[in-house]
């Protein structure tokens, strides 16, 4: 059961703002659980596992490693140092699509458990998972889903014995969206960490509170903090969150209260803001942004005479398209470029046997795949949307044509909301006063603590620091708890 209104923390060692995956592994390892190497006699780098053979021969958790010297030389499919070292030690040769066991063992140790809270908007834990139309498959394995110290696979066989439900795991297959929210949930429960959760909780703002220099009462002698409110906390930085909850089976909803941190961790993802496109309307009826689930929203439209105007050229755009196909819609589609002409399409690099829904939208767009329900529109932007439903369009060349459609889908990306934060984070990107983006600008941290290089106590881990996959968060949660377990001195490198 998660925490109720009277049993809130008002202070805490560690405040985690989001509880999808990210938030989840971290609050794992808060909990005190330590990853040990495990030797299998099988490793995707030699010199990685010297490293560790060496350091790890008298007992000593990975947590008190040196992550750099771990990490010198590693290379991968992110950028990030410390979640190289641990997608390899947990997914061993995952690459190639082998699915070997894992090259850690986890250890519960109280004395190294960390205070901590949770807080995410969604009513149930998997953050922005829990919003996606559930019968879509993940772009990531099955075998890179899993979270730390509890396979998906185990996840997926215990549901199938409890169920009857006939789906098998398999590696080298994607997994099921709707399977994926309920292993969060699982997981959560599992390993005993909703006692650290505040579910259905927004943050409105956050605020440093700075801790002034000590002064001597004139009367009593007395060293007197001068503390930016109340003087009622220790000598030291704090941040302050001010929460609203959300939870509509509350009777206390609406309530406002603080959470007071040491530490404070962004685990928003990207996906709290839609992008919308530079043309006046886009607050019309029939305008949707960035929608999660279509089914959902396709359910009024109705089968072989409305027609569904989809924008955008990415993965979110394809998944609305196959949607409304399933749907029986016929669909327009709208995109500046095609893939074809596009180095860095996405859906150009797929391999048909996995991905093969990606694959026919790529030859739909590039004109090598016609359809009967299916009209390109390449080239071409989005320059008004219209009264009566109606959209006018404009190519590269000038020409100007207007569709007519039942419901529009603006499939153009998110962004992350910090809103709450001070400057609305915008001190806290590598490209100083701007809003923080995942392609241009993410979150300025240390590569081996997580932590900002603006603001000491203040720390980043999954796609806000460009770790868009699962597989690569439980490297951000190691090296945030490693760092934090040294600055409390519970560890000594």
């Amino acid at each position: 059961m998660d925490l109720t209104i009277e049993e809130k923390i008002t202070e805490t060692d560690v405040l985690i703002i989001g509880n999808g995956p990210s938030a989840i592994s971290l609050s794992y390892m808060l909990s005190g659980w330590t990853p040990y190497y495990r030797p299998s006699g099988v490793s995707d780098d030699d010199l990685l596992h010297l490293r560790l053979s060496y350091q790890a021969k008298d007992h000593v958790p990975i947590t008190e490693m040196n992550l750099q010297e771990l990490s010198d030389g590693l290379e991968g499919r992110t950028s990030n140092p410390v979640a190289l070292v641990f997608d390899q030690l947990c997914r061993p040769y995952a690459d190639i699509g082998l699915n070997m066991p894992s090259q850690l063992r986890w250890e519960r140790q109280e004395n190294r458990a960390i205070k901590h809270i949770v807080v995410g908007k969604e009513i149930k834990p998997g953050g922005v998972w829990q919003n996606i139309q559930g019968d879509l498959k993940t772009l990531s394995r099955s075998l890179w889903m899993g979270l730390p110290d509890l396979d998906f696979k185990d996840f997926l066989d215990e549901r199938r014995m409890m169920s009857g439900d006939p789906d098998h795991y398999n590696a080298e297959e994607r997994a099921r969206v709707s399977h994926v929210t309920e292993y969060y949930e699982y997981y959560v429960q599992k390993k005993g960490l909703q006692k650290n959760f505040i579910n259905g909780c927004l943050v409105t703002s956050v605020e440093k509170l700075a801790v002034h220099p000590m002064h001597v009462d004139e009367e009593s002698g007395e060293a007197i903090c001068n503390c930016s409110r109340d003087g009622d906390h220790k000598h030291e930085d704090m941040w302050e969150a001010t929460c609203l909850d959300l939870n509509e089976d509350s009777k206390t909803s609406g309530q406002v209260f603080r959470i007071r941190a040491k530490n404070i961790v962004l685990a928003v993802g990207t996906s709290d803001l839609p992008n919308t496109v530079p043309a006046p309307g886009t607050n019309l009826e029939f305008v949707k942004h960035c929608v999660k689930n279509v089914a959902k929203e396709l359910d009024d439209i109705e089968e072989g005479s409305d027609t569904v105007l989809v924008v955008g050229a990415g993965l979110s755009a394809a998944d609305a398209i196959q949607t409304a196909h399933k749907k029986g819609l016929n669909v327009m589609h709208v995109f500046r470029e095609t893939p074809c002409g596009n180095p860095v399409q996405m859906m150009k690099k797929l391999p048909k046997a996995i991905y093969p829904e990606y694959v026919q939208m790529y030859e739909l767009m590039c004109g090598d795949l016609e359809t009967d329900w299916y009209r390109p529109y390449p080239h071409f932007k989005i320059t008004e949307f219209l009264e009566n439903q109606r959209v006018m369009l404009e190519n590269e060349l000038g020409d100007q044509e207007i569709l007519e459609a039942s419901i529009v889908l603006l499939q153009v990306g998110t962004s992350p909301d910090l809103s709450f934060m001070p400057l609305q984070g915008t001190n806290l990107g590598v490209v100083d006063g701007k809003k923080i983006d995942l392609k241009h600008n993410p979150l300025d941290v240390d590569p081996f603590t997580n932590e900002s290089c603006s603001e000491p106590g203040l720390y980043g881990i999954g796609p806000l620091v460009g770790d868009n996959f699962v597989r690569f968060i439980t490297g951000g949660a190691v090296a945030i708890t490693q760092h934090i377990q040294m600055k409390n001195a519970l560890i000594t490198m």
